[in-house]
């Protein structure tokens, strides 16, 4: 449904298989939301965002999360600047 919000610049998903995503939450501290963090739960709500990557509504990356942190940080940076980059250089030839 279309609420009039504008297109974001890059859609960025950090997955993980929902196993894993109930194992960090019931492992952090104080208590896993059992509304919204419980398996059957997990795997539709990752299930939906991966169908948005695919639809290629907007630009979007899939990111491993499973991959250790500073590589995960590494290629959501490296993504962002990407963007920013590509953004600026358009910016640059529109104002000429």
């Amino acid at each position: 449904e279309e609420i009039g919000a504008p297109d974001p610049d890059l859609l960025i998903i950090l997955d993980i298989p929902a196993k894993e995503g109930l194992l960090r939450a019931t492992g952090r501290k104080g208590k896993a939301n059992l509304q919204f963090e419980n398996l059957e739960r997990l795997v539709k709500v990752r299930e939906v965002y991966l169908e948005i990557a695919r639809q290629d509504t907007c630009p979007s990356i899939i990111v491993d999360a499973m991959e250790p942190l500073d590589d995960v940080s590494l290629s959501v940076y490296n993504e962002i600047t990407r963007v920013i980059e590509t953004r600026s250089g358009a910016d640059s030839i529109s104002e000429k």
